[in-house]
């Protein structure tokens, strides 16, 4: 397996974009915890591809699966620790909805080409 480095720093640039854009107070407030699902997806399908030497129909290995969700749902609860300085306490729910995108998405990566779908 060959990382993509095009992806790779897609992902990073992802990254930054959602510290910013999460980040910033909505009229004193946090940011709705529903956007952080395409935000989050976005941020795991750059992670896959980048693994994935850029090739979305290419295999890869259950660990590299693992890894998504680890880099993704590290990424997110680091978001929500930053957060509590900024607002209410890390929310659990925020971080299920964080992550659950990136959930479907591997899913769909791993049993979809197999079945045709993707």
């Amino acid at each position: 397996m060959k990382l993509h480095p095009g992806y790779a720093l897609a992902t990073i640039g992802y990254m930054v974009a959602i510290s910013v854009v999460v980040t910033a107070p909505v009229d004193g407030s946090r940011w709705p915890a529903w956007l952080q699902l395409p935000l989050f997806t976005g941020l795991g399908a750059c992670a896959l591809l980048a693994l994935a030497d850029g090739q979305w129909q290419r295999r890869v290995p259950w660990w590299a699966y693992l890894a998504v969700v680890a880099v993704t749902g590290g990424y997110a609860l680091a978001g929500e620790w930053y957060a509590r300085g900024a607002g209410p306490g890390t929310r659990l729910g925020d971080l299920l909805v964080s992550t659950a995108g990136v959930i479907a998405l591997l899913v769909l990566h791993r049993t979809g080409r197999r079945e045709g779908v993707l």
